[in-house]
Formats: structure tokens, sequence, C-alpha cells
């Protein structure tokens, strides 16, 4: 018997949902049966999971939905300290337990967003459909003397294996780890960079680096010593640093030549702020008055 035919009976229907979160390699797998279900070489664990209603509407922004499960699952524990440094996707898939053939229909597809903990010990992540992601702003180019292009992106061009130093964590101080191969390089010399949990795939902005040690956004949550961390070098945007650290001027978008002052702020003659009231030198040009004439 097809999914449709049981979805429309009215005592031979018993769905069930799988939900499925995955970020990069990493997968959480759950489903709201009794027993564990295995799908493909999939397994979805069986643990108390609900979700709420999904809406259709013809609002600009897309309607959310709230899914609920224990806090101690390994899904909560990414939103207990931390959002995750990357995006976690989430499909929901509905099947009927006694359906022969198994068939499964699409019930949700979206993106986990944020995660609030309740005192009953449970979770509630709230996740948006794919069709948010259309409400993000996009950065465009600036008249500006640092470089328009993030660094390692396709605009940039550097290839960013070149600029990669590999770490063995051997210590670790909150949002400050230390590995003897980054003290290898120059102060600094990875400082608006990033790091690279290999075990995980995580992801960790760099702020500062002096010595073997490098100061995060924030911290790698469990990280251990003995872990291996793959840091990259930090470019400031500057045309300096994109001829003399990555040989990559002819990519360089910026326009250092863009004057310092502006006009409509700053008065352009160096004497006090434009259009400041008060003081007898306050907005008026540089030179002098001499009984009718200007010197």
């Amino acid at each position: 018997m097809s999914f449709d035919q049981f979805q429309d009976s009215e005592h031979r229907g018993s769905p069930l949902l799988l939900f499925r979160f995955f970020s990069g390699e990493r997968r959480w797998l759950y489903t709201n049966h009794r027993l564990p279900i295995t799908s493909g070489t999939e397994v979805y664990g069986n643990i108390p999971i609900s979700m709420g209603p999904t809406e259709q509407s013809a609002q600009e922004l897309p309607q959310g939905v709230e899914i609920n499960l224990p806090s101690s699952t390994p899904l909560a524990f990414e939103f207990k300290q931390f959002l995750p440094p990357q995006p976690i996707e989430v499909d929901v898939l509905t099947r009927h337990r006694d359906d022969p053939d198994g068939e499964y229909r699409p019930v949700f597809f979206g993106e986990a967003a944020s995660a609030v903990f309740n005192e009953d010990g449970t979770a509630t992540i709230t996740c948006f459909p794919i069709g948010h992601k259309m409400q993000r702003v996009i950065p465009w180019p600036v008249y500006s003397p640092t470089c328009n292009w993030p660094v390692y992106s396709p605009g940039c061009g550097v290839n960013r294996e070149l600029y990669r130093v590999d770490g063995t964590v051997n210590a670790i101080d909150r949002d400050v780890v230390s590995a003897a191969a980054f003290g290898t390089k120059e102060d600094q010399w990875f400082a608006s960079g990033y790091v690279l949990r290999r075990e995980t795939n995580e992801v960790r902005w760099i702020i500062s680096h002096e010595g073997p040690n490098l100061t995060l956004v924030a911290p790698f949550v469990g990280l251990r010593s003995g872990e291996v961390l793959s840091a990259y070098a930090g470019c400031d945007g500057l045309e300096s640093t994109c001829k003399d650290k990555f040989n990559n001027l002819p990519r360089h978008a910026g326009f250092p030549d863009v004057p310092r002052k502006n006009p409509f702020t700053e008065n352009v003659f160096g004497t006090g702020n434009k259009g400041s009231g008060g003081g007898s030198d306050s907005g008026k040009a540089p030179w002098r008055s001499i009984g009718n004439l200007v010197e």
C-alpha cells in the first residue's frame, strides 16, 4: 500500500518522523518511533523528539518550526556554550510504520538557527526553511583602502594550502591554544586568519598570534592536548600585505589612495570639524587675512 493510502486512511495510518541533522561530514540522526530505524546505511536513534506545526504563508519572511528533544543529546550539546561555528542543516521526513513500501515524504528542509534550554531537561531548537537564506544580506564591494575579497576566496585566488601550518596542541587556556609549529612564523602571521580543528572540522577566527599562541574568537569545546589544528595565515586587506605576504597584488580589490578624510563630516582644511559652531577658527580656511589682502 502506498504512502497516500495510509495517509488518507482513518484507521491504518501510523506516521512517524525521521530527523536528519547534518553539518559537513557530521550527522545527528533521530526518530520519534519507539525503536531505532535503519534507512539505507543510516541508523536513526529513537529518542523523545517532536516538531511543532509547520505553516504555509505568503509573508516575505518564512515561518520557522520548533523541534524539541532532550538537552542531553549530542545535537543539543552543540548549542550549549556557543552557536555552532558551521551551519547545521535539518531534513525531516515522514513515513507510515506499517507501509510495506517504506515510502518517505519530505516534511521540512531547513537550517537550525538557535536553541533554548528548558527547565524540564529539554531543548527547543528553532529551525528556518531553506527560503530563509534568501533574506541574508550579501556584502557588496565598497570604495575603501582595504581589499574587498576575503582571503582565500575565489576573488582573492590565493591557495590557502600554501599558507597552512599544522600544529599539535600542547597547551589550552580557554580561548588561547598553543602549538610549537605556530611559533615558526613571525608574530601576527596568523592574525585575521582562521584555525581548523581536524577532528571535528570546526573553525575559529584568529584574533591574535604571538609565538606559539593563537588567541581565538571563541574556544573549541572539548579540545584536548594532542589534537591537530591547521592554522591559515591571515590578511588585513592592505595593499602592502597583498604584495609582500601573498604575492597577489594584481588581485587586490582595494583603493589605497582613497582620501582619509570625508568632506561631508570633516573639515578638509584640517582646522576643525566641519559645521562645528563656536570656536573662532572652526570651519575657517587655513590662510591668514592681512587687512583686506589674503596671504
